[in-house]
Order: C-alpha cells, then sequence, then structure tokens
C-alpha cells in the first residue's frame, strides 16, 4: 500500500506520522520492464523537500493495525451486519443481523465497495424515483489480480531489501503475455507481488472470473502458467512459493463513480461512494482524506438540526467530488498505462512512457501534491511552500557516496537544517576492513553530536601497540596516552560496526541505495545529476564522498582535462605499494584466547624477516572477536605480484597465499587458526593505494575523504580525516549566505584552504609509518630498526600530544566540553555565528 503527501500531513497532524514510518520504507523508483526484463522507462518521485513528504510504501495490515490500535475498545463493536436502516427528521435507527438496534444522528457508510448502506440507500431512493439512472448500474469489473507478500526473504539473495527506499518494479507482457506483474519490496524483508490480467483478452482470465476462489484445482493452470514469468529478482514461481496461502487473493479490479452520496441523515465515503482502480494508489488517500473534510464538516454543525446536518453533508460532497471525478479519470488513463493489452492501450504506454518530459512529470507531482486537507479543529501541520527567493534559502547538497564520509556529512548537515540528499551506487554497502580505529582527533565530533557512547558501546580502548619478529620475540612496545592526557583513548572495533551506526542516525527517506551516477552538469543556476535509469538531480552543491575510485572525481577531472584546467599530477594514476588479505574471526572461546577479556585491544604487528617479506597484525575486538591483517609489499614477493594481477583474492590461483602464510605465528597461535575461524564473507583483499590529488574543487562540486586525498592505512588517519573533511565542509556549507554561485565557490575553496595542508603533512606521516609497519627493502628495515629502538619515548608522547591538538567540531551546535589536559587547537569562528551573536547582544541591549 501506498500513502502520499496528500494524506501525510494529517497523519503528522494526529501524531501518527513517526509510528506510520515505522514500518514504512520511502517510496524510490519505479521501473518499467518488458517481459524480457529491459528497461523501458524509469520514474523518480519528488523529493520530500520538494512536496513535503515522501511517498510511502508499507503492508497494508501495519496501517490497519495501527489505526486499530488508536480507536477504544468500546466504540468498535465487531460482527455487526447491517440488515436496514430508518432515517427521518428525529434521528436515524440502524437494525443489524443479531437483532439489535441502534440510533444517532448521522450514519456514514464506510462498508467498502459493496457497502450494505449504499445498497439500502439506493433501494430505497429507486423506489422513490430519486435516485439517478447512472447510480443503478453495476460497477466495471476490467482486470482480475492475484495478490500476496513473501514471507520474510534471504537479503543475500535478494540484495534489494538493503535499498532503505521501496523498489516498485512493473513488467509488462507483449500481445501473446497480456499480462502484468508488480512487486514491491517493503519492511521486513518482504516482497509483495500483484498479476494483473485484463478480461476480455485473456481466455483463462475470463474463466477466473466465473471462478469464486483463486485456488481450487481447476484454477491451478493460471499458477502454472505464470510461474516461469520474469521478474528483477527471479521467477515469480520463487515467490508463490515463498507466499503462504493464507496471503494470496484473487481480487477484482472495479471501479465506479457513484453520483448519490449523500441523502438526509445518511452520507457515503471511500470506496462506498468512489471505487477507483488500484492503478495511482489514490484510494486509501483518498477514502482517508473523505474522512478529514467529513469531520471538518461534521464538527462545523451548530446547533444539531436536521437541516444543519443535511447542509453539513451536502458541503462535504460539494468539496470532494470534483477533485475525485478528476482523480477517478486518472485512474483509468494510469491503469491504461500499467495493465492495459488491446492495441489502442499499448500505443497509450508506449508514448506516455516515452515521449512525455521528465519536466511535465515533475510539474504534474507537484500540482497534485499541493491538495493536503487538515482537520481545521487541531494545530495545523506547517507545510511551507517553497520560498522563491533562493538567496534566502539553504543551498541543496548532494551527496555522492554513503561510505563513512559521505554519512558523517549527512548527519551534521540534518544538525545544521541544511537540505541534503545522498545517493549510493551499490544496492547495499559492504564496508571493507577488518578493525578500524578512530582517535582524539574525530572523538570529540562524536561526543558533541551525541554518538559517542553508543561507539564506546561496541569499542576497545586501544592499549598497547607491540612489535615481534616472526620468532615472536618481542621488538619493541609502544603505549596510547591516557585519556586524561589526550582526551579521549584509541577506539579498536569491527568497522562494519561504525558504518551501521552512522547509518542507523540517517533518516531513511534521505539515502537512496542502488544509484550509479552518469554524468553531471553545473553551471551559475546549479548542478545536475545524471544517474543510471534516467534519474536526473538537481542541486547547488555536489559532494563527491564516493571513494578512492571517485566517477564525481572522475568526471569532473575529464572535464577539466578537456578545458586544460587539470594539473599534471592529478592525471597521474594512484601509487600501489601493498596488497593486503584482511578479515574478522566468529567469536571465539575467551579460555583459548585469554588476550579477549582484557578490557583494551591488544594490537601485536609481527614483520617477517629478509626470507618472509610479509607483516601480520592481529588485534582482539569487542564480541571475544580477533581481527587479522597480511600485508605484502609489491616488488618483494611474486606472491604479493601474482594477487596484484588477480581480481578474486580466493580462487585456486590464489590459495598458494593463504597456504603460505597458514604456519605464520601469532600471539595466538598460527594465522591458520584465525582463518579457519573466518567466515569466507568477511575475508577481503584490499589494495593499499594512495595519492594526494591537488584539485578538490571546482563550482560547485567538491570532493572529501579518499576522493580527495587516499592514504595508506598505516596510521589509521584514513576514516579520520574523511569525517574530519565532512565536519569542516558542513562548517563552511552553514557559513553559505546568501546562497549563490559565488558564495558556494568561496565556501568550497574555503574548505580547502582549511584542510590541505594538514591532510598534506598526514600523508606523509603515513608514508613513513607504513615504511616502519610493512617495508621490507633494506633501507626499511634499516629505518624500522632505528625507530623502534632508538626514538625516545618521550620524543613519541611528544609526538602524541602534539597529533591530539587539532579536534574540529560543528560550529552550528554546541561544543563537546574540552578533555584531557593538553591544549585543543582554536577553530576558525564561523561568520554567521558571529553574526547571530552580535545580533542576539543588539537585542539584548536594546530590550
Amino acid at each position: 500500500m501506498c500513502l502520499s503527501p496528500n494524506i501525510l500531513p494529517a497523519f503528522e497532524q494526529l501524531g501518527l506520522y513517526d509510528e506510520l514510518m515505522s514500518f514504512s520504507k520511502p517510496g524510490g523508483f519505479e521501473r518499467f520492464y518488458t517481459d524480457k526484463l529491459e528497461v523501458i522507462s524509469t520514474n523518480r518521485s519528488l523529493r520530500a523537500d520538494v512536496v513535503g513528504y515522501d511517498h510511502i510504501l508499507f503492508a497494508r495490515p501495519e496501517l490497519y493495525d495501527m489505526l486499530h490500535k488508536k480507536i477504544p475498545a468500546e466504540k468498535i463493536h465487531m460482527s455487526k451486519k447491517i440488515l436496514s436502516f430508518q432515517q427521518n427528521h428525529e434521528g436515524v435507527m440502524l437494525r443489524f443481523s443479531d437483532n439489535t438496534t441502534i440510533h444517532g444522528d448521522i450514519l456514514v457508510g464506510a462498508d467498502g465497495a459493496h457497502s450494505a448502506v449504499r445498497q439500502h440507500l439506493y433501494k430505497t431512493l429507486d423506489k422513490q424515483g430519486a435516485l439517478p439512472k447512472i447510480d443503478n448500474k453495476s460497477m466495471t469489473k476490467g482486470y482480475i489480480s492475484l495478490v500476496g507478500t513473501t514471507d520474510a526473504l534471504d537479503p543475500a539473495k535478494y540484495p534489494c531489501f538493503a535499498n532503505p527506499d521501496c523498489e516498485v518494479s512493473f513488467v509488462i507482457g507483449d500481445k501473446t503475455t497480456p499480462y502484468t506483474w508488480v512487486l514491491f519490496s517493503i519492511p521486513g524483508n518482504r516482497l509483495c507481488w500483484n498479476v494483473i490480467i485484463q478480461l476480455g483478452i485473456e481466455e483463462i482470465a475470463d474463466d477466473q472470473f466465473k471462478s469464486s476462489d483463486w485456488i481450487p484445482q481447476q484454477n491451478q493452470k493460471l499458477l502454472d502458467l505464470i510461474r516461469h514469468f520474469k521478474t528483477p529478482y527471479g521467477i515469480l514461481g520463487d515467490l508463490f512459493d515463498a507466499t503462504p496461502i493464507e496471503r494470496i487473493s484473487k481480487v477484482y479490479f472495479e471501479d465506479k463513480l457513484f453520483h448519490t452520496w449523500t441523502h438526509g441523515r445518511t452520507i457515503l465515503v471511500g470506496d462506498a461512494a468512489h471505487k477507483m482502480l488500484p492503478s495511482t494508489g489514490a484510494g486509501a488517500v483518498n477514502a482517508m482524506q473523505d474522512a478529514v473534510i467529513l469531520a471538518n464538516c461534521l464538527y462545523d454543525i451548530k446547533p444539531t438540526s436536521f437541516e444543519n446536518i443535511k447542509a453539513a453533508l451536502k458541503e462535504y460532497k460539494d468539496q470532494r467530488f470534483n477533485l475525485i471525478t478528476e482523480q477517478y479519470a486518472q485512474s483509468h488513463i494510469a491503469a491504461k498505462l500499467q495493465y492495459g493489452h488491446n492495441f489502442s492501450e499499448r500505443i497509450i504506454r508506449h508514448v506516455l512512457l516515452n515521449w512525455i518530459p521528465r519536466s511535465m512529470k515533475n510539474k504534474q507531482q507537484i500540482k497534485t501534491a499541493q491538495f493536503r486537507p487538515q482537520a481545521n479543529f487541531l494545530p495545523q501541520t506547517i507545510m511551507s511552500a517553497p520560498s522563491t527567493d533562493s538567496a534566502s534559502k539553504p543551498p541543496h547538497v548532494v551527496i555522492c557516496g554513503a561510505g563513512l564520509a559521505g554519512l558523517f556529512l549527512g548527519i551534521l548537515l540534518e544538525r545544521a537544517n541544511i537540505p541534503y540528499t545522498i545517493y549510493e551506487r551499490a544496492p547495499e554497502v559492504k564496508p571493507l576492513g577488518a578493525v578500524m580505529c578512530l582517535s582524539t582527533n574525530i572523538l570529540a565530533a562524536f561526543d558533541q553530536l551525541g554518538l559517542y557512547d553508543e561507539l564506546v558501546s561496541f569499542s576497545k580502548p586501544g592499549g598497547f601497540e607491540r612489535f615481534y619478529n616472526d620468532k615472536l620475540e618481542e621488538v619493541s612496545t609502544n603505549r596510547s596516552l591516557r585519556a586524561d592526557i589526550v582526551g579521549y583513548d584509541f577506539m579498536l572495533f569491527s568497522r562494519p560496526e561504525l558504518y551501521n551506526l552512522l547509518l542507523k542516525h540517517t533518516p531513511s527517506h534521505k539515502l537512496h541505495m542502488g544509484s550509479k551516477l552518469i554524468s553531471f552538469d553545473q553551471d551559475e543556476r546549479g548542478v545536475k545529476v545524471q544517474f543510471e535509469g534516467e534519474l536526473v538531480v538537481e542541486g547547488d552543491i555536489l559532494v563527491g564522498a564516493d571513494g578512492a575510485h571517485s566517477t564525481v572525481r572522475q568526471h569532473l577531472y575529464k572535464t577539466l582535462n578537456q578545458q586544460g584546467l587539470l594539473p599534471k599530477s592529478d592525471t597521474q594514476s594512484m601509487n600501489k605499494g601493498y596488497i593486503s588479505l584482511l578479515g574478522t574471526t566468529d567469536p571465539l572461546d575467551p579460555a583459548k584466547y585469554p588476550a579477549l577479556a582484557h578490557p583494551d585491544s591488544e594490537v601485536s604487528f609481527i614483520i617477517g624477516d629478509k626470507n618472509t617479506p610479509y607483516t601480520w597484525v592481529v588485534f582482539t575486538i569487542p564480541g571475544n572477536k580477533i581481527s587479522w591483517n597480511v600485508i605484502i609489499q609489491l616488488g618483494v614477493s611474486s606472491t604479493a605480484d601474482d594477487q596484484a594481477e588477480s581480481s578474486d583474492w580466493i580462487t585456486q590461483d590464489n590459495q598458494k597465499m593463504l597456504n603460505e602464510i597458514r604456519h605464520f605465528k601469532t600471539p595466538y597461535g598460527t594465522m591458520g587458526d584465525l582463518f579457519d575461524a573466518t567466515p569466507t564473507e568477511r575475508v577481503s583483499k584490499v589494495y593499499f593505494e594512495d595519492k594526494l590529488f591537488e584539485t578538490w574543487n571546482h563550482g560547485r562540486t567538491v570532493v572529501i575523504g579518499d576522493a580527495a586525498h587516499k592514504m595508506l592505512p598505516s596510521t589509521g588517519a584514513g576514516a579520520v580525516n574523511a569525517m574530519q573533511d565532512a565536519v569542516i565542509l558542513a562548517n563552511c556549507i552553514y557559513d553559505i549566505i546568501p546562497t549563490n554561485f559565488e558564495t558556494i565557490k568561496e565556501a568550497l575553496d574555503e574548505f580547502k584552504s582549511q584542510r590541505y595542508d594538514l591532510i598534506k603533512a598526514q600523508y606523509a606521516q603515513t608514508y613513513i609509518a607504513a615504511k616502519i609497519q610493512y617495508g621490507h627493502t633494506l633501507s626499511e628495515r634499516i629505518l624500522r630498526y632505528f625507530l623502534l629502538n632508538w626514538l625516545p619515548v618521550s620524543m613519541k608522547q611528544k609526538q602524541q600530544v602534539e597529533g591530539a591538538q587539532y579536534r574540529p567540531q560543528a560550529v552550528f551546535i554546541p561544543q563537546a566540553p574540552k578533555r584531557g589536559s593538553c591544549p585543543v587547537l582554536p577553530q576558525k569562528s564561523s561568520k554567521r555565528v558571529q553574526a547571530e551573536e552580535e545580533v542576539r547582544k543588539q537585542s539584548a541591549t536594546a530590550l
């Protein structure tokens, strides 16, 4: 079921919107396919910041249960079948099949398409000669449908479930297959499916029409006939098999716009008054809009008299009938588009799907979204119209990439009330990396955002870093400075835990998975981003947070290179110096691995000799797990060089590496023990690439994180710097006043000026650290020996204190208090915050 912006303000007004969202998915794409799964067309719902709310989809019983729960039990009487009613100037009396009667002032027939209230009312009016001839005619039955909802499915087999948006797929058969089948991904890892057959075209559909039940033996022919139909998720038969029989229904797509809605004290609402085809999803929306308008009209009845009641019910119909007539016609056109299979309907479909400009479709969506009735006896939900003065609005930020940098930027912009949308090319993000470390340099921002305690809940503080040779003889030990000096402990954890934390704090309707960027154009008016599937998104700023192989950066650089504006260094490829296998074990037995019981994380670097040019690192992390990482220097080991030419780490050709390193010793046994305890899907092959790009921004476009500066992971600074980029960029965007091309360019220039020199210094540090940890050439062995054995502890601690002083935070929310005794570098102040503070001071002085 789908609800649109036309009814969602009423839900918000009633305090039901958040609960509704808890079991819903926002509507994203509507894709139309041929029965060979060739994409015909893609429609994209307009963003909530344009039309007010996303379309949301869910299983119909969820909404019913929510509404039922809000009605006091004593006001609902089940199993009450109406037999008749009588009305006069005094009131209305109903008689039920259990011989009970009830009296009231108004009778509302909300009892569906085959309304008993309507039937009795029309029978009475017909006897009196007061019923229009059109209301004597039966409803039209043009289609028959089988509908069902699967049990929960495996997200690994159906990756659409990882997308926070609902995917809607229409598959339309050709003239020899006059069926349409529709699929919706809904919360709970379920798929709703719907097979629609047009009556009068397919003999088996007409046979079904004569049957009162959809699944007797004589009708099994239909199910067998359509099992092989293709869908984006396999075949329909797979979905039939995953759907319990009790959740499959046969439904007639009936329709009729009745002309008589009210007489005396009786009124009809919803399907009882106007049964629509479900092609636009407007049936339920209009039924609930009826309820809003009728409640408003009833509220205005003062005093309660027969004449005032009749006037109120007439007013209700006057407000609704013309709107319903228009939507009724639209549902017919949409049905021809979606379900029609005769010659003229195929022509209509071809024209509407291929020839109607996107701008016209968007204009229609905006026009439709403007009618949003609310109860006039409650405080209104304020839905401000979009400002025509673009300079007075904050910029709309389009973020490409839902990695750590993209999600963290989204969370910051959410706090700053700056509109944004995140687009991720993958249907689901699978964060690479076994273990991850965050330092004081970003933990202050987590503290400020209220995320620190949750982060700590799945982390271990970093304690000792021990270096061993391959015989497990200790070479050196480093101890991180205490939190009371540097402010926060280093925190180690499994990378997916952090990703899930950030994902949880990102509004689902602002994150769109499976959106692959194709190109973008920018000028003084804005940036227009083209995604795969004909989706076009417009915004004020484009942020490339899409990783080391950023599509945003590649497209920007291609354009700048054609214009002769790209530095030569930015045309060169990234360096590939190392290759790594990394993974995280399942939970292990603390009795066998006592280090797991220690509250701090133990980090062990084991460095091979010249005959074993590997470094292997093991970390204890929460959950009684061990993360491991085997790093091989390219150009030193033939096995590593063979791996570099392979696209997959675990093919038979690459098993050689695993066999070579199984016997490597660790403080916890051999590497083979850890390999055996690690599921294959949690093992990755990663290149340690690096490059500091010179060009970070141009016009309205900026790149952050790995898209701007891919660092070696030797200091753990990659993720920290990516999220620091997000903090500084959010601050610079917050200062954009007024919103225009020049102020946007200035803000993006300011972002780079605040970050570039800091990144350049850290980039050099990662090189030195990589030589210490992973290097196996003669000069690197000498450097490692010197730094691990001769560098005084006092100098190492001094470097830690200096490194902990840079802790950027958001300027637009209260700062986290300073922690630790070491000094903190001052942040560049916000021009906007200063101006707002000055206004507050002047106002206080005036008072």
